[in-house]
């Protein structure tokens, strides 16, 4: 498939390729999202901080917390509709949601999402430490030049950092690199993430995208 181009430029210079990454403030759920995670036991003295290694795992099965998906998949329709996507075309499946704990002093190391499509995560306490997002520069000529820069701006780096605050949602692509820093810190950060899946709904005649699991077959 051909695709259109399009282009922006600033004076002498053109701006391709930007990474769009959605930020959203959604309010009213945290008395139920306090219940969900609540129930049953998050240990993670042992230095695990993910609900997937500790049972907290699989949260949108929860139909206490139904009103808040809802919410959550309006602002993913509203992610794919900045790149103009035909949202009547897919399904948004939620395939996996996990609750997080970071305590003072713990930190996530950098990784992405492999098996999704779109990652997101929503939280419930936070300190202000930021979410850093990583994709290696394209402007960069060769290996560590920008070390030789006299300041840092958006063109000469590769890390991005968003300070969200409780009751923010962030939306990212699942490829993309984040982490998050050791900046000290007082109070725990809890965090619930999840991922998402594109389907199709009925088209079968295209190469492009993931078909109805309809279409699937087990043998």
């Amino acid at each position: 498939m051909i695709q259109k181009t399009v282009q922006q430029t600033t004076s002498n210079f053109h701006h391709a390729f930007p990474l769009i990454v959605y930020q959203r403030k959604i309010s009213g759920f945290l008395p139920s999202l306090y219940k969900s995670f609540e129930d049953g036991k998050f240990d993670n003295s042992t230095g695990k901080i993910t609900g997937e290694l500790n049972g907290k795992v699989l949260i949108h099965q929860d139909t206490r917390l139904t009103p808040f998906f809802r919410e959550i998949k309006k602002s993913v329709i509203e992610y794919l509709q900045y790149f103009k996507v035909d949202k009547k075309e897919f399904e948004i499946n939620f395939v996996k949601t996990w609750f997080t704990i970071c305590n003072p002093g713990q930190t996530f190391p950098m990784h992405y999402h492999s098996c999704a499509h779109i990652s997101w995560v929503y939280y419930i306490q936070t300190p202000g430490d930021p979410l850093v997002l990583h994709k290696k520069n394209s402007n960069e000529l060769f290996g560590d030049i920008f070390n030789f820069s006299q300041e840092t701006n958006f063109y000469n780096t590769d890390s991005y950092g968003i300070k969200p605050e409780a009751e923010h949602l962030v939306v990212f692509p699942g490829h993309l690199e984040h982490y998050t820093t050791s900046e000290p810190r007082e109070h725990r950060r809890i965090s619930l993430a999840g991922d998402i899946v594109l389907t199709l709904k009925h088209r079968s005649d295209t190469e492009s995208g993931l078909l109805s699991p309809q279409f699937w077959k087990r043998f």
